[in-house]
């Protein structure tokens, strides 16, 4: 397969993407700028606004957790067993 990606597509249902899309929708719902949301989590403020935009989705699980924790979201069990 020389010069075709070798990527594996995600299903629709990923819980990744969900995961995604509720960090990207906390910080356009929050009050701060991206600047606010970028310094009160002490992360830079360009990983902050390509994760916000889109046009970045692959952070870190510190860079997703300081945001969270700035954003008052958390993470729990939904009961669900995993795969």
């Amino acid at each position: 397969m020389k010069g075709q990606a070798m990527t594996k597509r995600r299903k629709a249902t990923d819980p990744r993407d969900r995961f995604i899309r509720v960090l990207q929708g906390a910080i356009q719902a929050d009050d701060r700028t991206l600047y606010g949301v970028a310094r009160d989590s002490g992360l830079r403020y360009g990983v902050v606004h390509a994760f916000a935009r889109g046009t970045r989705e692959n952070i870190t699980l510190r860079t997703a957790a300081a945001l969270a924790a700035t954003l008052g979201l958390e993470l729990r069990p939904t009961g669900r067993k995993g795969r």
